[in-house]
């Protein structure tokens, strides 16, 4: 699903207004993925994008988000132009 907007490779959309996420460390996706599931994030009706994000956390389990969050570090490590420093642990929030 995240594909669709984000790419095959997790390099981002710019026409979608998606980010590339295979830059990101892990903790920070899952705690955007948080975020937008709490409704922190993508509250704002200005915000389709993030709007869109938060319908889209919403529809998974924390342990299904921690997979989501896995399988782009995976990608990423295997994608040449991430750019990445150590990994850290996915968190429990």
């Amino acid at each position: 699903v995240c594909a669709s907007c984000h790419g095959s490779d997790g390099q981002g959309n710019q026409e979608l207004k998606a980010p590339p996420l295979v830059v990101q460390e892990d903790w920070y996706l899952m705690d955007q993925l948080r975020k937008f599931q709490l409704g922190i994030r993508g509250y704002d009706p200005r915000d389709t994008e993030g709007m869109l994000m938060q319908n889209m956390a919403k529809m998974y389990s924390l342990n299904q988000l921690r997979d989501i969050v896995a399988f782009i570090a995976r990608i990423g490590d295997a994608t040449p132009s991430a750019s990445k420093g150590s990994k850290a642990g996915v968190p429990d929030h």
